[in-house]
Parts: C-alpha cells; structure tokens; sequence
C-alpha cells in the first residue's frame, strides 16, 4: 500500500487495525459538534470489540467561537 487518507475515521482506523498487529493507532481527535456522539461512539466501541486495545480515540466537545459584531460597530 503507498498511501491511504480518509475523512471516516472509524474507518480508516478499522481499515488499518485489520492489517497490523503491531502498531497502536488513534484518531487524533473527532469534534462530537460536527458527529453524533451515539454514531462515533458505537464505531469507536465496536473497534475496540473488534480489536482490544488496538486503538485509541481522542473526542472534543467544544463548540467554535462564532465572531459577532459588538453593538456600536453595527451598522444601522
């Protein structure tokens, strides 16, 4: 294999998982906002099923700071 990306975690991790037995592989991190939290949760759970401490999953629940305009800087 030369190369391999994905947006899908899960499964680049599951993917991955399935064809080593020596290396320890992580997601980095997955923003909950942007995912639901029962969805990555269960993938996550289920790779671990699959593959016991062959993975670890890294979850952030902070949401973006959204940039507003103060009121005297408005338009009106």
């Amino acid at each position: 294999m030369v190369g391999i990306a994905s947006a899908a975690t899960s499964v680049l991790i599951g993917y991955l998982a399935a064809n080593t037995t020596t290396l320890h592989l992580g997601s980095g991190g997955v923003m909950l906002p942007n995912h639901s939290p029962l969805v990555i949760a269960e993938q996550f759970g289920t790779l671990n099923t699959l593959y016991p401490g062959g993975s670890t999953s890294a979850l952030a629940a902070r949401r973006a700071a959204i940039s507003r305009p103060c009121a005297p800087c408005v338009a009106i």
